[in-house]
């Protein structure tokens, strides 16, 4: 069965029965826009930009961090980060309320296997933090039963579409190889298809 053909089934579970949606498409292909997504970068004023830079910094991997396909994040020690990450970065130490936001913009659970316990987002992305520009952050969050049988298994997506690896020299993400061959090509707000796979 293929991942787009999962997508579907889990869609129509959502609507029927109230469960979680895990629909996922690829959105690593949405080129970048150079200099304007640079100074929203820099700027970090929306919580997805200021949850990137947390990611993205070797000093805060043992607390928080990307998993390995960089798909989705976790957080590893909740005590450190109510104590050193959200007073730095959000002016409170409220775990609660930060999850809250992380609910607002959309963020879904992983409830089984390896990634279990962290976060996704169709839109954020390891070394892509340009493509966070397309999150919304939602009016009313409703929470949903979690669909663990139809959640995306993101080894398996990124075997076919791999996102960039981080410069763990100065935190930032490499773009060398991304954003040079696409800064000619026209914005598109299209996913990529995921290539079948049968399992």
């Amino acid at each position: 069965m293929s991942i787009i053909q999962n997508s579907i089934k889990g869609s129509k579970l959502s609507e029927d029965t109230g469960e979680v949606d895990h629909t996922y498409h690829d959105y690593s292909k949405i080129p970048s826009n150079g200099i304007a997504d640079a100074l929203a970068i820099s700027s970090c004023d929306l919580f997805p930009m200021k949850l990137q830079m947390i990611l993205s910094s070797p000093e805060y991997e043992h607390i928080a961090s990307w998993m390995p396909h960089g798909r989705c994040w976790k957080i590893h020690r909740r005590k450190d980060f109510e104590l050193v990450v959200l007073p730095k970065f959000f002016e409170h130490r409220k775990y609660d309320s930060f999850i809250r936001q992380v609910n607002g913009w959309a963020f879904k659970r992983i409830t089984r296997g390896v990634d279990k316990g962290s976060y996704y987002n169709e839109f954020f992305l390891r070394g892509l933090p340009h493509v966070c520009r397309n999150m919304i952050r939602q009016k009313r969050s409703i929470r949903k039963r979690s669909n663990p049988q139809n959640e995306p298994d993101f080894y398996e997506i990124s075997r076919h579409c791999p996102l960039p690896e981080l410069n763990q020299n100065n935190s930032l993400p490499v773009y060398a190889r991304t954003t040079a061959p696409i800064m000619n090509m026209t914005l598109s707000s299209s996913p990529s298809p995921v290539p079948p796979f049968k399992e």
